[in-house]
């Protein structure tokens, strides 16, 4: 039995563990129990997925979680050592490419994603949610590109942002988002919109594994069945 000094030894009905969970009224005890009520553990990290997920159509969302985390692994040295390292080292311009490269991927991938779950109607069955996450995480990605771009302050990034910035004027929010402050574009590339981005992506996966993956119009029974060992 477990004791503190100077305590006196816990009986089994002080021990919280021993009581019914609706007595169990601690914060991070609710928390728990909310959760693996919503994504059960065999839900959460199934072993075995429907028949119908074979299909290349179902293969660009996680080419785009891949490139997504080519872009994290990149990003995170270039923002560490800085703009003289990836434009004045082998090492730091090939780390530069990759997130160059992963970034094109990125929006590659997540253009097929958009299109092929659009074309299967991915919203069906209370999966709208799962839906406008996945927009959501596709805006925070393009914002996070123009702020990307224009932190690279090149003869390129300079054309852009200032385009941009006339563009954004327009809209009224120039105020608010300014493409030519550099120190602003930095701050929002490199931590906000990445810890944004990982949100939001985080969320929509649970959304996916909570409603499931959405079976083709003509998806038949025998289509429906789970297989063991599938990923």
């Amino acid at each position: 039995m477990a004791t503190g000094w100077g305590e006196q030894p816990l009986s089994i009905d002080d021990d919280p563990q021993k009581l019914p969970p609706e007595l169990r009224t601690t914060l991070d005890g609710r928390l728990r129990r909310w959760f693996f009520r919503t994504w059960p553990p065999q839900q959460l990290l199934p072993d075995a997925e429907p028949v119908y997920v074979k299909s290349w159509l179902y293969v660009a969302g996680i080419m785009t979680l891949t490139s997504l985390v080519m872009l994290f692994a990149t990003g995170i040295p270039l923002a560490i050592m800085g703009p003289q390292w990836w434009m004045g080292s082998s090492l730091g311009g090939f780390f530069d490419s990759m997130h160059y490269w992963a970034v094109q991927l990125f929006f590659l991938f997540l253009f097929a994603h958009f299109i092929s779950v659009f074309l299967m109607g991915a919203f069906r069955g209370r999966r709208a949610l799962t839906w406008m996450l996945g927009m959501l995480a596709f805006l925070v990605g393009v914002v996070t590109a123009l702020t990307g771009y224009a932190s690279l302050q090149d003869f390129e990034a300079q054309w852009i942002t200032t385009q941009g910035k006339d563009g954004i004027n327009s809209t009224g929010m120039g105020w608010f988002f300014n493409l030519l402050d550099t120190s602003q574009m930095l701050t929002l590339h490199v931590v906000v919109l990445p810890l944004t981005a990982l949100g939001v992506v985080a969320i929509h996966l649970l959304w996916v594994r909570k409603r499931g993956i959405a079976p083709p119009y003509d998806a038949l029974e025998s289509h429906l069945t789970r297989e063991e060992g599938a990923t």
